[in-house]
C-alpha cells in the first residue's frame, strides 16, 4: 500500500477509537447515574455487569490504537522508499541500474506490507478459551474416566463427532478446541501426537482431521491423538503470524509432559502438519522444551529452528513434497517463520515424496515411514 493510504486508513481507525470510547463513555456514565442512587444486590450487580461489558469495548478499543499506530509506522517507512522509487523512475532512460533498484524497491514494500499484515494478524487472532478441563488435571483418572467426563460436558458437535466414531477417547474439549484419541494411551507402547495446522480450529473440519489421524495409526499396542488444543489460524493469510505457534506452544509443551508423567517409559513423537509444525518447533526451542522421543514436520512453512539439534529431541524427520507450494514460504536460510526444516542444513532425516500440501496422509509410502518412527523400528 502507498504511504498515503497507509496513513488515511491510520486516521480512520483513529477517528473509529475516539468514537467508541466517547460511545462507551456516554453509555457507562448513563447507567452510573441511573444505578447509583439505588441499594440492594440487585442493582450494585446490573452495575457491575454494566463495568463488565464496558471492558470489551476498552479491549476493542485498545486494538484499534495499535493498529492504527502499526499502519502509520509503516507509512513512516514507506514514504523514503516511495521517493526513491520516483528518482528510479526519473533515471530509467539514462540507467541500466534503474531497473534493479526498482525491483529491489518493489521487493522493500513488499515485504513491509508482509510485516504490517504479519502483526495486524497477531493483533487480531484471539486465543481460544481454555478447556472446561485441561488433560493436565486429570492425571489420576483413566483414560475411560476422561473421557466420559469430558464428554459429560462436550458441546453438540463434539457428542455428534463422538457418537459416529465410538473408537475415540476425549481427553480435552473446549469451544472449539479438543484433543481426542485412538487406541488406549494408558497401555499403548508408544503414542503419536498429531498437531494439526490452518483451518483445524473449525469444527467443520475435525472428521477430516480425524480421518488423517487414522491413515496414520500404527494400530495394536500403539495410541494416537489429535492434538487441536489451540486456536489455528483460520486462514493461509493468519498463518503468516506466528502468534497462534506462541500461545499454542506452551499448551502443547504441557500435554506432552503429562502423557511422559503418566507413562514414563512410553515411546513419544509428536507430528506437526502445516502450521502445527510452527507450533511444534516452537514448542521445542521455548523452556522446558517439547516431551518426545521424535518429531516429524510435514509440509513445514519453516520453524524457529538453526539446526536439529537446536530442537533438543534425539530424532528429527522431516518432509515436504515436490508438488507442495508450501516451500516456496521457506528456504535453507529463512522463511516466514524461520528455515525449512526440509533443508538439507537443518540436518533432519529427511523423506522422499511427491504428495502437494494435502496428500501426504494418503500416501501410502509416508504412512509406512511414519509408523515406524511411532513403534521405533524406523532405523
Amino acid at each position: 500500500m502507498s504511504s498515503a493510504a497507509l496513513s488515511t486508513l491510520a486516521a480512520r481507525l483513529g477517528h473509529s477509537k475516539e468514537q467508541l470510547d466517547y460511545n462507551t463513555y456516554s453509555i457507562m456514565q448513563a447507567w452510573t447515574t441511573a444505578l447509583s442512587p439505588h441499594q440492594g444486590l440487585g442493582f450494585t450487580s446490573a452495575l457491575a455487569l454494566a463495568h463488565g461489558y464496558s471492558q470489551g469495548f476498552k479491549d476493542v478499543s485498545t486494538t484499534l490504537k495499535n493498529i492504527s499506530t502499526i499502519l502509520e509506522t509503516a507509512a513512516e517507512l514507506e514514504r523514503p522508499v516511495e521517493q526513491a522509487r520516483f528518482f528510479a523512475l526519473s533515471l530509467w532512460s539514462i540507467s541500466p541500474a534503474a531497473s534493479m533498484i526498482l525491483h529491489q524497491l518493489h521487493t522493500m514494500t513488499a515485504v513491509l506490507d508482509l510485516y504490517c499484515a504479519q502483526y495486524i494478524s497477531e493483533l487480531c487472532t484471539p486465543a481460544a478459551p481454555p478447556p472446561r478441563r485441561r488433560f493436565s488435571d486429570s492425571s489420576q483418572l483413566s483414560a475411560e474416566e476422561i473421557h466420559h467426563l469430558n464428554l459429560a460436558h462436550a458441546p453438540d458437535h463434539v457428542r455428534t463427532l463422538v457418537t459416529n466414531n465410538p473408537d475415540v477417547t476425549l481427553l480435552e474439549v473446549g469451544d472449539n478446541t479438543m484433543v481426542l484419541a485412538l487406541g488406549d494411551i494408558d497401555s499403548a507402547e508408544s503414542i503419536t501426537t498429531l498437531v494439526a495446522g490452518v483451518g483445524s480450529s473449525d469444527p467443520q473440519s475435525w472428521e477430516r482431521q480425524l480421518t488423517r489421524l487414522r491413515h496414520i495409526h500404527a494400530g495394536p499396542n500403539t495410541a494416537s491423538v489429535l492434538w487441536l488444543g489451540y486456536q489455528a489460524p483460520s486462514s493461509l493469510a493468519h498463518g503468516a503470524a506466528a502468534h497462534a505457534a506462541k500461545t499454542a506452544a506452551p499448551q502443547l509443551s504441557e500435554f506432552q509432559a503429562t502423557l511422559a508423567h503418566r507413562s514414563p517409559a512410553q515411546r513419544r513423537v509428536v507430528v506437526g502438519y502445516s502450521y502445527g509444525s510452527v507450533v511444534a518447533g516452537t514448542a521445542a526451542t521455548q523452556s522446558p522444551g517439547l516431551s518426545t522421543d521424535a518429531v516429524v514436520f510435514v509440509g513445514s512453512p519453516g520453524i524457529p529452528a538453526h539446526h536439529a539439534q537446536d530442537l533438543g529431541i534425539p530424532e528429527v524427520y522431516a518432509v515436504t513434497g515436490t508438488r507442495d507450494d508450501i516451500a516456496w514460504t521457506s528456504g535453507w536460510a529463512s522463511g516466514i517463520h524461520g528455515i525449512s526444516p526440509a533443508s538439507p542444513f537443518f540436518g533432519a532425516q529427511l523423506w522422499p515424496s511427491h504428495s502437494d500440501h494435502s496428500s501426504y496422509f494418503e500416501d501410502p509410502d509416508f504412512q509406512d515411514r511414519l509408523k515406524k518412527v511411532t513403534t521405533g523400528d524406523s532405523s
